[in-house]
């Protein structure tokens, strides 16, 4: 097995209609069909837009966490409750 800088090998499985036209269009460009491939899977997961982090409490909500930290640890927030493990 040949071992290429920070590349890992894997398998993908293709439709034949795809794989002759991944076969057609590397005969046609004089490159690679691992190259186009990847290059392929690159452009798609940078135009893919990547999932927002949801806010952890700071300043959303009605009230801030702070706000509010005698309530919730008064209700048992923070607390294992062993019984249901």
């Amino acid at each position: 097995m040949v071992a290429i800088a920070g590349m890992r090998k894997t398998t993908v499985y293709l439709k034949e209609g795809d794989l002759r036209a991944l076969k057609r269009l590397a005969k046609h460009t004089g490159r690679s069909e691992a190259e186009l491939i990847r290059e392929a899977i690159g452009r798609y997961t940078r135009s893919v837009e990547r999932p927002r982090l949801r806010s952890l409490g700071i300043a959303a909500g009605p009230r801030k966490l702070s706000q509010r930290v005698d309530t919730l640890l008064a209700s048992g927030f923070g607390k294992d409750d062993v019984t249901n493990r």
